[in-house]
Order: C-alpha cells, then sequence, then structure tokens
C-alpha cells in the first residue's frame, strides 16, 4: 500500500462520500466521516459549541458524544488530514448510499462515548463498515504511541488520563449497539 498522503486546509486532498477521514491533534487523532460537498459528520463534546471537535483535554472524559455535520475544514483547522480507508481490506465497505443514509439519520443525536470502547473511530468505521473497530483503542490500550506524519512527534493520550478511562469504563456499559445497523433506518 502506498504512503498515505496528508491535506490541510490550503493544501486540501480530494475525499469521496463514505471515505474515513483521520484528522491529525497534537496529541490524538481524531476521525470523522465524509458525506460530501465539504461537509464531515463526526463525534463531539456534548457540552462544547457546535465546531467543536474532540481537541480538547475534557474530552477524554467525556461519556457522551454529540453527532455534528460541520465542514471539513472548519474541524480541521490548522492541523492535517488523510484519507484513510485502513480497514478496506478486512472489512467491505457498505454501499456509498447506506453509509450517508445512516450518518444522516444520526445527525445531532446524542450517543455514548468512551475513549477505549466507543470512541469517534469506532463511530466512523460503523457507519461505513457496519462494524465499530479501532486500531487507536489497541494502542491505547498496549501503551503504543505513533509518530505524527509531518512532526515525527510521537503521538499518545498520557498515562494517567488512559488509567482513569480505564477505571471509568470498568462501571460503564459499552453501547455500541446504539449505533447497531439494525438501529439505523
Amino acid at each position: 500500500m502506498a504512503a498515505a498522503e496528508s491535506f490541510s486546509v490550503t493544501h486540501p486532498g480530494n475525499p469521496q462520500p463514505g471515505d474515513l477521514i483521520e484528522i491529525f491533534r497534537p496529541a490524538y487523532q481524531h476521525w470523522a466521516l465524509y458525506l460530501g460537498d465539504g461537509y464531515i459528520i463526526n463525534v463531539t463534546p456534548v457540552d462544547e459549541g457546535p465546531v467543536a471537535s474532540f481537541a480538547s483535554a475534557k474530552s477524554v472524559f467525556s461519556r457522551k458524544a454529540r453527532v455534528r455535520m460541520q465542514l471539513l475544514k472548519d474541524v480541521v483547522g490548522n492541523d492535517t488530514y488523510q484519507i484513510n480507508n485502513k480497514y478496506d481490506d478486512t472489512y467491505p465497505p457498505l454501499p456509498v448510499e447506506e453509509i450517508i443514509r445512516r450518518a444522516e439519520y444520526l445527525i445531532d443525536q446524542e450517543v455514548s462515548y468512551d475513549l477505549l470502547g466507543n470512541n469517534c473511530e469506532h463511530f466512523v468505521t460503523l457507519l461505513r463498515y457496519g462494524e465499530g473497530v479501532s486500531e487507536q483503542e489497541n494502542a491505547l490500550r498496549n501503551g503504543e504511541y505513533h509518530r505524527h506524519p509531518q512532526t515525527g512527534i510521537s503521538m499518545g493520550v498520557q498515562d494517567d488520563a488512559v488509567s482513569h478511562t480505564e477505571s471509568m469504563q470498568a462501571s460503564q456499559e459499552i453501547q455500541l449497539h446504539s449505533l447497531s445497523p439494525t438501529t439505523v433506518v
């Protein structure tokens, strides 16, 4: 597989409806799904404004998220992103029309959020493949970090944040089923 190219607001890529968008924040990756015409769908903290993204430290501890349709350029801001349909070889993507229909149904809905078990990557992969998966979850559980594609800086969540989230998770029911294909019509 060829190396993925990073894009920015000043150097945009050419995402297609249904593509997964990986946004490189200074300490982690945020995930969105491209809808078309410059818009994406993603999850944001419930208590932040309409252009919010999981960019703040408090988002690590959020248990609820709001599904928002936003302009890709607003969500990316000064960061970079790549089109990353990395699970296509493992999970066949659903038809684009179904991906978009499922995504549009969830706009402005409040959903469960958990950094390790139900995060933004789980959300968008569930829309694209009908299966919520996250390498980011596995990396956090295993204490692995990834290098930012442009800066080469190791990225990851602070150990104390992960430990706190893991302890919260022990008492929290993972609710991916709320986004299951049978629920989304």
